[in-house]
């Protein structure tokens, strides 16, 4: 059997156990692309679900990467981006642009900016980000950094995917 020579490279906010985003939108995605011949790689920094630090396997064809988390957030980020280029994708699908998968985007477009290639970098949101600073009880900086991650974000993408309308009129 052929490998498949369209790559795409989810990268993750947060781990599979708490949150819906992930097995609910971007592992059908996934699913879907390599239904269509695409090989499909999700990045997981599972902050939220340390157990499942440093786990892979690969499910209905798509690879699941739980990268290691010791060495705080810098280290995360690092072994995100090596996974990455190990994987060598065409596309990089951020999967909301704060914290970990945030930084990579950051990370990837600076690369291109400073003349390196780089993969396309597809940004997905599902809600307005910024709206659950209050609810989640964020110290006031961070709350600031992750606002403007998703600002930063959403301008610096080659393409946007969004679960509704309002969100793809805030895109724009």
């Amino acid at each position: 059997m052929n490998e498949p020579t369209r790559r795409v490279c989810f990268v993750a906010p947060f781990g599979l156990r708490q949150k819906t985003t992930i097995w609910a939108r971007t592992l059908p995605l996934a699913r879907e692309l390599v239904a269509r011949g695409w090989a499909a790689t999700i990045l997981i920094p599972p902050w939220d679900s340390p157990q499942d630090s440093g786990r892979r396997w690969v499910e209905d064809g798509v690879e699941l990467v739980n990268v290691a988390l010791g060495g705080g957030t810098p280290a995360v980020v690092r072994r995100l981006l090596h996974e990455i280029d190990r994987i060598q994708p065409a596309i990089v699908h951020v999967v909301k642009p704060r914290a970990h998968a945030g930084l990579v985007q950051w990370w990837l477009w600076q690369r291109g900016r400073l003349g390196s290639s780089r993969p396309a970098l597809v940004l997905d949101t599902d809600d307005w980000e910024q709206a659950w600073a209050p609810v989640n009880g964020y110290a006031p900086l961070l709350a600031r950094f992750l606002a403007w991650q998703e600002e930063w974000g959403i301008r610096h993408a080659d393409g946007i995917t969004a679960a509704s309308r309002w969100l793809v009129e805030r895109a724009q």
